[in-house]
C-alpha cells in the first residue's frame, strides 16, 4: 500500500515547512518532510553557492540545475510514497513545467495538493525576520506560484496556525480521495509529457 503524499505549494516564507512539521507531529505513522529546502541543503553550501544562479537565482525563472533538482525531488517523493511511507513535500511551483511534472509524478498516488496562501505584507515581514531569504522573493512569486493549480485544499497562514492548517489537511485526507492532480491532468491533457 502506498503512503500518502501531501504537496504544500506556496511562496517562499508562506509557512509551508511549519505546516509540514505540524503534519509530522499530528499525523499517524511516519511522515518525512522532504521539501525544496531539504533538497537544497543536500547540495551542501559550496555547491549550492556555485549553482544558485542556475537553480533559483531568479525566483520565478529557475535554471536548468533547478529543473534537475525538482525532477529528482518529485521522483524521490514518489518512491518514498510507493515504499509505504508518508511524505510532505513543501514546494514553490513557479513554472508550468514543474506543475506538469508534479501531475505526471503524483496523479497515480494518494497525493493531496494543498495551496498555502499568505498576505504579501506578512511574507515581506517574514523574509526580513528570517534573514536567510532573498528579500522580495516571495513578492515576486506571489502571482505565479498558484497559477493553473487545482487544489484539494487551501490554507491561509495569515489567519491560522500551522497546527490548525495541519488539522484541516488531515481532515481533508480522511474525507476522501485526492482530486487536484487528476483534475490538473485533465486540464493539461495533450500537453503532458515526461520530458518537457
Amino acid at each position: 500500500m502506498s503512503g500518502t503524499v501531501v504537496v504544500l505549494n506556496g511562496t517562499s516564507s508562506a509557512g509551508k515547512s511549519s505546516i509540514g512539521r505540524a503534519l509530522q507531529a499530528r499525523g499517524e505513522g511516519i511522515w518525512l518532510l522532504a521539501g525544496l529546502d531539504a533538497y537544497l541543503e543536500l547540495l551542501g553550501k559550496p555547491q549550492l553557492n556555485e549553482l544558485w544562479a542556475r537553480i533559483l537565482g531568479d525566483p520565478v525563472r529557475p535554471g536548468p540545475a533547478g529543473d534537475e533538482l525538482i525532477r529528482a525531488m518529485y521522483a524521490a517523493a514518489a518512491a518514498i510514497a510507493r515504499s509505504g511511507t508518508n511524505v510532505v513535500l513543501d514546494h514553490v511551483m513557479v513554472t508550468a513545467r514543474w506543475r506538469q511534472w508534479a501531475v505526471t509524478g503524483f496523479r497515480d498516488l494518494p497525493a493531496w495538493f494543498v495551496g498555502v496562501h499568505c498576505l504579501v505584507r506578512l511574507l515581506d515581514a517574514r523574509e526580513r525576520e528570517r534573514g536567510d531569504r532573498t528579500l522580495g522573493q516571495a513578492r515576486r512569486q506571489f502571482n505565479v506560484v498558484h497559477a493553473d493549480c487545482v487544489y484539494d485544499h487551501e490554507v491561509n497562514t495569515a489567519a491560522q496556525s500551522p497546527e490548525a492548517a495541519a488539522d484541516e489537511i488531515l481532515r481533508c485526507i480522511a474525507s476522501g480521495g485526492p482530486r487536484g492532480f487528476t483534475a490538473m491532468a485533465g486540464a493539461m491533457s495533450g500537453s503532458l509529457t515526461d520530458e518537457e
